[in-house]
């Protein structure tokens, strides 16, 4: 008996407490890591709708220098953001390139409330456009330069949200 004793403890094992320790540490490593891959997905697709709507704006640019026509580049009525041939109430001109762009139910956008303008003479408004992620608090402010149509990125910021609304 008293070497059945010696035996079993001489077996090589884990404590629970060493495993209760081993998952405490893995589950704060979580913590940390997790939350910061969840905000970098969002992130990402603020990044992604604002870099479509810019491609947009510039498609519109380049559109009315070569057709001689000046063109508006606003969301309509069903919260698509579109390219028109005219503001308040214009004709939306259909296009491969001017595919209308839907505007996410998280996205909050300041800047197109008197339209964005393409003119024909190879300028554009220099307005700034903001998108913001009203989920997350992460704002992303571009516009496209009056001269030459590309985009300059001009800020990107995060403001905490307040939750509890």
């Amino acid at each position: 008996m008293v070497e059945k004793m010696c035996r079993r403890s001489n077996k090589v094992a884990f404590t629970f407490i060493e495993i209760i320790l081993v998952l405490m540490l893995l589950s704060a490593a979580a913590g940390i890591v997790v939350p910061d891959l969840f905000s970098r997905v969002h992130k990402n697709r603020l990044e992604d709708f604002s870099w479509k709507v810019g491609i947009l704006m510039r498609e519109a640019y380049h559109s009315a220098i070569f057709s001689g026509t000046m063109l508006w580049v606003y969301p309509d009525e069903n919260a698509e953001i579109a390219v028109f041939d005219n503001f308040p109430r214009g004709k939306r001109i259909a296009s491969v390139h001017f595919k209308p762009l839907s505007v996410p139910d998280w996205a909050e956008m300041k800047g197109f409330e008197t339209g964005w303008c393409a003119r024909a003479d190879g300028f554009c408004d220099e307005k700034e456009i903001t998108i913001r992620d009203i989920e997350l608090g992460y704002s992303n402010t571009f516009a496209l330069r009056p001269y030459d149509g590309e985009i300059i990125e001009k800020s990107y910021s995060y403001n905490q949200v307040d939750r509890e609304r």
